[in-house]
Order: structure tokens, then C-alpha cells, then sequence
């Protein structure tokens, strides 16, 4: 929120509230990212970080660790450290939707994970030019129909932590966008208006173009 609030609100800010956000930013983010990072001595207990098998937690962390740092990065030079740890960090969850796309702690924390993933990725794209391979990772491009692979008509295999709600995703979008798949910008725009599922600025932000057809082709799991 701090790394989107000072990047767009940039030209209203004044050098005072510029200072503040950035401060904060490295008091409250980066120094504890940091302790993470290099596994010190610390009152959190949860290691997300260096944890065995990494989970939701990590993409967030370092999904927002990568829009803050790319933020300030030209006004603060610690956030070139951050920004390195981050990406090396990120990796390894980002090889879990490995091969498929599924991830493995259910819809919610897909939604929350895919999040955060979208907006690291198209920062670093907007900010350096690249996204250092990680929508080529190994089922990213194909996590957009986990969703609709495991929702029906009376709502979704809700396993794990996930209530009996649709998901709002509007990185479906962004996923279409960047594979160029109208039947993902299909399966979107139906949520909307057949699930009365509502839109957000990302929606806005990442919807390329009416698609041609409203009709979805998906291949069936089995003749």
C-alpha cells in the first residue's frame, strides 16, 4: 500500500510526506525484511523465509518487498539489498504452481498468493524493463484455469483454508492480457455478470480488449 501510495501519488506529496513514507517504508519494512532475509535474532517467530516449504507468506512478503523497493529505489540505496533478496527469495514459491499451476494450500491463498505475484511481476516490468522469468516459471501459465477447474455451479472445492465463496480474481486478467487467451478474459467477465462478482481498479487496469466471443472453449477432462 506505502510503495503504491508513494508511486502514484508521487507529484501530490510534499517533500515532508515523501520523507515520512520512505522513512517507514525502511523503519517498518525493510530492516524487518532484512532480519528475515538473513534469519537473525528476532522477536517474530515465524521464519516465512527460510521456511522448508514455502506458502502464501512468502509471495506477499516479497511481493511487496519488490514494489517498495522499486519505489524508493532511486532515493534510497538500501533498497537495492531488498530488492535483491526478494527476487532470490520469491523463486521458490513461485516454483510451487509447478506443473500445473495448482497451488497447493487451496482457491483463497491461490487468490491472495497470485496477488501479490501479479503486482511484483508487473512492477519489476513497468520499473527494470523485465520480470526476471517469472511468468515463465513452470505453471504460472497455466494457474488462470485452476480456478474454473476447481469451481462449479454450486461453488468451489472449497479444501483447505477457503469458504464456500467464488473468488474475486482479477489477475485472471492479467494472466489473459499477458497470454493473449480471450477464453480467460471470457471466464472473467462472466464472474462479473453471471456471479455478481465485483470488479476492481486492477480489473481496469488489466483488461486488454473485448474479446470476439463470448463463448468459452475448454477441453473437457475426459471424452
Amino acid at each position: 500500500a506505502m510503495a503504491i501510495g508513494y508511486d502514484w501519488l508521487y507529484d501530490y506529496l510534499d517533500e515532508t510526506q515523501r520523507e515520512k513514507i520512505r522513512t517507514n517504508i525502511v523503519e517498518k519494512g525493510f530492516e524487518p525484511l532484512m532480519e528475515d532475509y538473513r534469519d537473525t535474532e528476532r522477536q517474530r517467530h515465524y521464519k516465512w523465509s527460510v521456511a522448508e516449504l514455502p506458502n502464501n507468506w512468502n509471495t506477499v512478503c516479497n511481493g511487496g518487498a519488490i514494489m517498495a523497493a522499486l519505489a524508493i529505489g532511486d532515493e534510497e540505496p538500501y533498497s537495492a539489498d531488498i530488492l535483491n533478496e526478494a527476487i532470490i527469495s520469491l523463486e521458490s514459491s513461485v516454483n510451487l504452481f509447478a506443473p500445473d499451476g495448482a497451488w497447493f494450500e487451496g482457491l483463497a491463498y491461490w487468490g491472495y498468493t497470485i496477488n501479490y505475484l501479479a503486482r511484483a511481476v508487473t512492477s519489476m516490468e513497468s520499473a527494470l524493463g523485465t520480470d526476471y522469468g517469472f511468468f515463465k516459471a513452470p505453471g504460472i501459465k497455466n494457474t488462470g484455469y485452476y480456478v474454473y477447474d476447481l469451481t462449479g455451479p454450486g461453488g468451489p472445492f472449497n479444501f483447505s483454508d477457503m469458504a464456500n465463496d467464488y473468488i474475486n480474481a482479477p489477475e485472471i486478467f492479467w494472466i489473459a492480457e499477458k497470454l493473449g487467451d480471450e477464453n480467460l478474459t471470457v471466464l472473467r467477465l462472466n464472474d462479473m455478470e453471471e456471479r455478481n462478482i465485483t470488479g476492481s481498479v486492477r480489473d481496469i487496469l488489466w483488461y486488454s480488449a473485448e474479446p470476439d466471443t463470448r463463448k468459452v472453449d475448454m477441453n473437457l477432462d475426459s471424452p
